[in-house]
């Protein structure tokens, strides 16, 4: 038994109550998943037209999108020109795969997949190169003076 208050509760009627907590709150995440609306992404056609080789539609998507990719690599590498660097390296990555976006995920996050790993690639590398000690100086080889 445990004390709730003033009264103690009997350790099966805790018990009841949290099944019924539980319950309730299983029925709730039933609702909300039959209320919750899949939405196709807005921007499919353009991306199934880029796929086939249309370059204007890939300069739409860019065009729409740019923005948002812009500020991901600046959120992430902290530098004006990094995040001009990266974002369009992402694009042009963007492009050359663009076959393998399956539509599993909208467009736009499969971009910012691609621009947060180009920038965590990048993170990482400049981690390690600071990470490296120095190296120490070598002596002169043996035959100067």
């Amino acid at each position: 038994m445990l004390t709730n208050g003033h009264a103690e509760v009997p350790d099966d009627e805790l018990l009841r109550r949290a099944q019924k907590l539980i319950a309730r709150h299983r029925a709730q995440i039933k609702l909300k998943a039959m209320n919750h609306e899949i939405r196709p992404d807005p921007y499919e056609p353009l991306v199934r037209l880029a796929q086939n080789g249309d370059e204007a539609a890939y300069e739409r998507l860019v065009a729409r999108h740019r923005d948002k990719i812009y500020s991901r690599a600046f959120s992430m590498m902290r530098a004006k020109n990094d995040a001009i660097e990266f974002s369009e390296m992402a694009w042009v990555l963007g492009w050359q795969r663009i076959a393998q976006f399956n539509g599993e995920s909208s467009f736009i996050t499969w971009m910012t997949r691609i621009v947060i790993n180009l920038c965590l690639d990048e993170l990482r590398k400049r981690k390690r190169s600071q990470e490296e000690p120095p190296q120490p100086p070598q002596p002169p080889p043996r035959w100067m003076p």
